[in-house]
């Protein structure tokens, strides 16, 4: 492992995360901040590792296809059968949509999972039991609720295992997910083809050195000013910290 280069990445993301301002209430004002500073250090280095990174997302995809398209094809079986079985239940119909990195072609070696979206227009508690109800038919399990203290960005966690990969249905309110549906619509098919690419080579590297040493911050860090990074263009932005 190059320590010296991810000791460098990680001074330069601990820079910007340590000057933004995430109370700020003008976002778009600190978005903008936080794009500037991203695109002036961060990129630049990642692209001393070009070649490296190239090399790293083809070794990506051909574990993609291999291991995780199978399993998304029964997924998405899954997901159309709920859709299905809960409008027969309750005469409503649900949103499904695809929220991984694996959908937006940045997961990684070994560590990809599977996660969509099931959104319920509103979403109430009696619904959400409905919906965990049906969910035991296709044995996905509760996990945890996330975001459990910000009533509009709250959701609820359901997974289970196929083929040795995690799946993840997250139940959330339809008209509060308009935002973060929007970023991940950016990730999968907006984001330049070039920074994908570096960005997944930072992801590895990074929680490569975060398994390593369980103090390590710099992957936390990543995700954190690289969604927001992608924020920069989303209309109803907010500041995501993970």
């Amino acid at each position: 492992m190059d320590n010296t280069f991810i000791e460098k990445l990680n001074i330069e993301l601990e820079k910007i995360y340590n000057t933004t301002n995430f109370k700020n209430s003008n976002i778009n004002e600190e978005l903008n901040i936080l794009v500037e500073k991203f695109d002036k250090s961060v990129v630049p280095l990642l692209e001393t590792k070009q070649e490296e990174a190239e090399q790293f997302y083809k070794e990506r995809e051909e574990y993609s296809n291999k291991t995780i398209d199978p399993v998304n094809e029964k997924v998405k079986i899954m997901v159309e059968n709920i859709k299905v079985d809960y409008q027969q239940l309750y005469d409503e119909e649900i949103t499904a949509t695809v929220a991984s990195s694996y959908s937006a072609k940045m997961n990684l070696i070994g560590e990809s999972d599977i996660d969509y979206f099931i959104l319920l227009k509103p979403m109430t508690i009696e619904k959400v039991i409905q919906m965990s109800i049906l969910f035991g038919k296709y044995n996905l399990k509760f996990e945890k609720i996330g975001n459990k203290n910000d009533s509009k960005n709250m959701y609820y966690i359901f997974n289970q295992h196929i083929d040795n990969i995690e799946v993840e249905l997250k139940v959330r309110d339809l008209d509060n997910s308009n935002a973060v549906r929007a970023l991940h619509d950016y990730i999968d098919n907006k984001l330049d083809q070039n920074l994908k690419i570096l960005m997944t080579y930072a992801k590895n590297k990074l929680k490569l050195k975060a398994k390593e040493d369980k103090s390590f911050k710099g992957y936390n860090m990543f995700k954190t000013i690289f969604y927001n990074y992608c924020f920069k263009d989303i209309e109803d932005a907010f500041f995501l910290i993970v």
